[in-house]
């Protein structure tokens, strides 16, 4: 039997703009700047997933420089529909299982904290995060 037909795809990056030293920034999961990604189950029946986050532990700015991302209990949030009206925040650090509806797309939100020193040098900072829906 074939394994259940479940894709994940990135809508948009977790974006905390440029940083500021000595300013925190928090992007809730419900902000417009939150991380966006679809989890889409296109089989006949309903599936049940597990949702893996992988987390950076640090931002880069492409010049050495770097700073820490922190996650909270509540940075995720898990809408079976797609709509913020029914999230259910999770801890993306830990896995996490959800049932998607048959021939539906669920979407999955992520926020994060940076914590820049005040002598951090201002400017933009990425880094991957990967979302894995088994």
């Amino acid at each position: 039997m074939a394994a259940p037909r479940v894709t994940v795809s990135a809508v948009q990056d977790l974006a905390f703009g440029s940083v500021i030293p000595g300013v925190p920034i928090t992007i809730q999961m419900t902000d417009a700047d939150a991380g966006q990604y679809t989890v889409a189950n296109g089989t006949g029946r309903p599936v049940v997933v597990q949702i893996t986050f992988a987390l950076p532990s640090t931002l880069a700015d492409g010049s050495g420089q770097s700073i820490p991302i922190s996650f909270s209990p509540v940075s995720a949030g898990f809408s079976p529909t797609g709509s913020l009206a029914d999230v259910v925040p999770f801890d993306p650090r830990i896995p996490q299982s959800f049932t998607i509806d048959r021939k539906t797309t669920a979407r999955v939100f992520l926020g994060g904290t940076l914590q820049p020193i005040s002598g951090q040098t201002p400017g933009a900072y990425t880094a991957a995060i990967v979302l894995q829906a088994n």
